[in-house]
């Protein structure tokens, strides 16, 4: 086809009517590059493409799921035409996208929605929680593993940690590549495992002493793990670090993939320095065995590991050992 063959060629009105078109092919396109040129045309073509129900599934699905990366105040009209969506896979996209950039308006409309199929019911229920986390209100918290779930770290290597200057740059490189997470400019740690770069990224106010000094008493989502490498050429999320306060005075740490899957457990401890953490994973067969330890000083902005082991298998509460699905 001509238009997706020139589509770099094509003028911000012709991309406009590619993406109202019935070639889903084409429209699937034109809508990617109405984003990527962040054209004038770009905010009415998504909104009328969402109020039409003609508008193939697919297409809106992907409307949703773009609007998730940005949190300006036209995503946040267009994720909540989402909602309201006749396809559960609109409204699963849109909750994910929700729970990346929502507002407390947004948490309240995801609870005011009527039950969903499962699937797109988890998504709706991670969001809130993932919401919360963020908003820090104590709400919708993720359950902690069990101890026995936890599982050992067997013929586990060493990550290279990145310098200082090296750790800057990624930072930066994330947070354009991420500016919907809301990255702290400072305070990043990157690591390097076989040819991958791990970033460990501050939010919002973190770590500000007065935030990290919190963690005790107030639910948080203070930290996200990024990567980039091999076959991605830019940094993705990995996972979202939250917090909230538990039993006897300790603080929970919980690693969570963007679809909510549960991947890491540890604790968190408040030290002169700053704060203390120690972190493993869960079983699973999506992420390799890790254990970290270590703290991290907010006056230094230092990150000091006592350990930081990964495992090219993943080690389960059975003892079988399998391959992860993915790093």
């Amino acid at each position: 086809m001509p238009e997706i063959l020139n589509i770099e060629r094509l003028r911000d009105p012709e991309l406009d009517k590619l993406a109202r078109s019935t070639d889903l092919e084409g429209a699937l396109l034109a809508v990617k590059h109405l984003e990527r040129r962040a054209s004038p045309l770009r905010d009415k073509a998504f909104d009328d493409l969402l109020r039409a129900r003609t508008t193939a599934p697919k297409v809106r699905r992907t409307i949703a799921t773009i609007c998730g990366k940005r949190a300006t105040p036209q995503n946040h009209a267009l994720l909540g035409l989402a909602l309201a969506d006749p396809d559960g896979v609109v409204v699963r996209n849109a909750a994910k996208a929700i729970g990346q950039i929502g507002t407390l308006a947004e948490l309240t409309r995801l609870e005011a929605l009527p039950r969903q199929a499962a699937e797109v019911q988890a998504s709706v229920d991670f969001a809130k929680s993932l919401l919360s986390y963020r908003h820090r209100l104590g709400k919708y918290r993720q359950p902690v593993p069990a101890a026995a779930s936890i599982v050992g770290l067997r013929g586990g290597f060493e990550l290279a940690a990145g310098s200082v200057d090296a750790s800057k740059s990624a930072l930066a490189e994330a947070t354009r590549d991420l500016p919907g997470i809301g990255l702290a400019a400072h305070g990043g740690a990157l690591l390097e495992c076989h040819g991958v770069k791990i970033l460990i990224a501050f939010t919002d106010a973190f770590p500000d002493p007065g935030a990290i000094g919190s963690l005790g008493s107030r639910d948080a989502r203070p930290l996200v793990i990024m990567h980039a490498g091999l076959s991605v050429d830019r940094f993705v999320l990995s996972q979202h670090i939250v917090t909230h306060p538990g039993e006897n005075g300790a603080i929970e740490l919980l690693g969570l993939r963007p679809g909510g899957a549960l991947t890491y457990a540890g604790r968190v401890r408040l030290v002169r320095e700053g704060v203390a953490f120690e972190i493993r994973s869960v079983g699973g067969r999506y992420s390799a065995a890790i254990d970290f330890a270590g703290t991290y000083s907010p006056r230094t902005g230092a990150w000091t590991f006592e350990r930081k082991l990964s495992s090219e298998q993943v080690a389960d509460p059975g003892r079988k050992t399998r391959t992860p699905q993915a790093l």
